[in-house]
């Protein structure tokens, strides 16, 4: 019942912890200020994402379906260990951001990313796409991700929690679509702070039950959903024409149109 030291390298006793992580393989991954440690039957290895290995400060860490590791820093960007390769972790350079807060892999094998500032990226087939405010987001400051038992996706931002479908995401094209239509939870849905928080990994978790716990400046914030619907956006209809016997009626200014009966 008590809490004792763990022995380990430097990089672990003289950095903060910020992120841990335990992959399939049963191996716990700890990111430090220092490097990424990596713990194995009592044994450590540290890998440097810097070749001079100066300050980098991990957030985040998440495993995709084929093994490789990605690992996100507050300021130095994305990195990559591929799986089996440990001497070809390397930054990711398609990724164009200083912040990888938050990371996500899921079934599909599509990773996600929480930024700081620049919204919400999708990985798919080593393309980044991003989506923001501008594009239908509530904020884009982004704590967390995490998936509900449906597959869903939800987020913990400094606007409240939100929810969205990944094909949603998947099937969104700027400038052609309809704002991304998701579901945004914040003080009118009872949290008690707008605000989530966090600093590290793992800052949301899912319980066997399904709800999901979230972490606001207030305290604990519960989401079960199961009792939230997000339903899509009916969009609102525009006429832009009227045609009377094939041919188009000139506008007028009180919005009404009259034609006789025989007119089609």
């Amino acid at each position: 019942g008590q809490f004792a030291p763990v022995k380990g390298p430097p990089e672990m006793s003289t950095n903060w912890v910020k992120a841990l992580f335990e992959d399939r393989a049963g191996r716990l991954w700890i990111g430090t200020i220092g490097g990424l440690i990596c713990r194995q039957k009592e044994q450590f290895v540290v890998y440097y994402l810097r070749p001079d290995r100066s300050y980098c400060d991990i957030r985040s860490i998440a495993e995709d379906a084929m093994g490789n590791l990605w690992i996100g820093t507050i300021g130095q960007g994305l990195f990559q260990l591929p799986h089996g390769q440990p001497d070809k972790l390397h930054r990711v350079e398609e990724y164009s951001e200083a912040d990888a807060r938050a990371l996500f892999c899921d079934q599909d094998g599509t990773l996600w990313v929480g930024s700081w500032g620049a919204g919400l990226f999708r990985e798919h087939n080593g393309k980044f796409t991003s989506f923001s405010t501008e594009d239908g987001l509530p904020s884009d400051r982004i704590q967390s991700i995490i998936n509900d038992a449906e597959d869903r996706l939800w987020l913990s931002t400094d606007n409240g929690i939100v929810g969205i479908e990944p094909q949603v995401i998947a099937n969104y094209q700027r400038g052609r679509s309809p704002p991304l239509w998701c579901q945004h939870l914040s003080l009118a849905e009872g949290l008690a702070n707008r605000g989530c928080s966090g600093s590290g990994q793992p800052v949301c978790t899912r319980m066997p039950d399904g709800r999901l716990w979230f972490p606001d400046y207030e305290g604990m914030a519960i989401l079960d959903p199961r009792a939230v619907t997000i339903k899509p956006l009916v969009p609102a209809v525009l006429v832009e024409a009227v045609l009377a016997d094939g041919k188009e009626l000139p506008l007028v200014s009180n919005g009404e149109l009259q034609v006789p009966s025989s007119v089609r």
